[in-house]
């Protein structure tokens, strides 16, 4: 199947299952919306995918609180195996049988490491069991045949296990103590360095007025601010011809994620269909009041 095969077909998945969609290049090839976000990157080769756009995709999916995921049909040594994740920078990967299970609400029973097949403990699930049962650490480790040491570890992180140990220890409590190996707690707030003095300049200033800011590249944004629980999403670009060819895909992801959008740059002459505002407006800019009232008023006058 081609990659663009492929990725019509993810598409198919998730609009039959209601999910609105965005779809994008660079970093990550849709995004999905419903009870939760999804940030996916589709490739026929999973290693394929280049540190930086994992490293702008974990970063992305952080900043809108979603998850990365990564599809696909082969390593460069096998086929995926349906039923199990896979993972490429520390972002889960699988095929599609895999991910259309997993939107139907399937966990799947492990990863697929070098040297075999893990399973990821939950440590309140596993404490919880033991102590249920009535159970020391000591006694648990004794039934399963590890160190007490293991099952301290396993029950103050979470950390990988082998399968065998997982089935031995869940058949001894009874219970199920596998964590979702999918959707992991959000990567979080997360920024790449300023690309040029444009930038540089932007985290200056939002940030000596209040604003948090989140730089990310091989995304339809260049810069993120937050405000409170607003977003204000940003191209910064000095070159004309790049601002009429990237807008549009900026302000179709603003309104997707329900946000404003808006382009910095030093001069421009001409109109497009969002606020563009000029390093010299920043520059007069005093307070976080200041900045959302030019942009409302910018809004007010397109």
């Amino acid at each position: 199947m081609e990659s663009s095969e492929l990725r019509e077909r993810v598409k198919f998945a998730l609009e039959n299952r209601k999910f609105s969609i965005f779809e994008a290049r660079g970093c990550f090839d849709i995004a999905a919306k419903k009870e939760i976000t999804l940030f996916l990157k589709i490739l026929k080769n999973i290693d394929s995918i280049l540190h930086s756009h994992a490293k702008a995709l974990k970063g992305v999916a952080g900043c809108f609180n979603g998850y990365p995921i990564l599809i696909g049909e082969t390593t460069c040594r096998e086929r995926l195996i349906s039923g199990v994740i896979y993972e490429r920078f520390e972002i889960p990967a699988m095929n599609l049988d895999t991910f259309e299970m997993v939107l139907d609400g399937y966990e799947p029973k492990a990863f697929r490491d070098k040297g075999g097949f893990y399973v990821e403990i939950d440590p309140i699930k596993l404490r919880n069991a033991r102590k249920e049962k009535k159970l020391t650490q000591k006694d648990l480790a004794k039934l399963v045949g590890v160190s007490v040491k293991t099952i301290y570890v396993h029950e103050k992180e979470c950390i990988r296990a082998e399968v065998e140990v997982v089935e031995k220890i869940e058949k001894i409590l009874g219970k199920n103590i596998r964590r979702n190996a999918i959707f992991k707690k959000p990567v979080g707030f997360a920024t790449e360095t300023p690309r040029n003095e444009l930038e540089n300049f932007i985290q200056r200033k939002m940030q000596s007025i209040g604003m948090q800011v989140s730089f990310a590249s091989h995304a339809p944004y260049d810069v993120l601010l937050y405000s409170g629980e607003e977003k204000i999403i940003s191209e910064a670009e000095l070159n004309k011809r790049r601002i009429y060819y990237r807008y549009k895909t900026l302000k179709e992801f603003a309104e997707f994620f329900e946000s404003t959008s808006v382009v910095f740059t030093e001069k421009f002459r001409g109109r497009i269909e969002i606020p563009v505002i000029l390093k010299r407006e920043l520059e007069e800019i005093e307070n976080k009041k200041d900045f959302i009232s030019l942009v409302e008023e910018k809004m007010e006058n397109m």
